[in-house]
């Protein structure tokens, strides 16, 4: 699976279940950031963590999708 989570919006691709080049909207980020990771947790849920706000300030935040 490839989360990508950028201008406030979380997309994810899915695994081949779906037409493949196809992103899924699925909420949007409390905290818009940048240069954060993205980890798909066991079962299915993603954990946004870290990065850079919209100052360029580092963030101690997470959010799970």
């Amino acid at each position: 699976m490839v989360v990508c989570a950028m201008a406030g919006v979380l997309l994810l691709a899915p695994p081949v279940l779906s037409a493949p080049n196809t992103w899924t909207a699925t909420g949007s980020l409390s905290t818009a950031r940048a240069e954060h990771t993205a980890t798909v947790l066991p079962g299915g849920k993603v954990l946004v963590a870290g990065g850079a706000g919209t100052n360029n300030a580092a963030l101690a935040s997470a959010e799970l999708f």
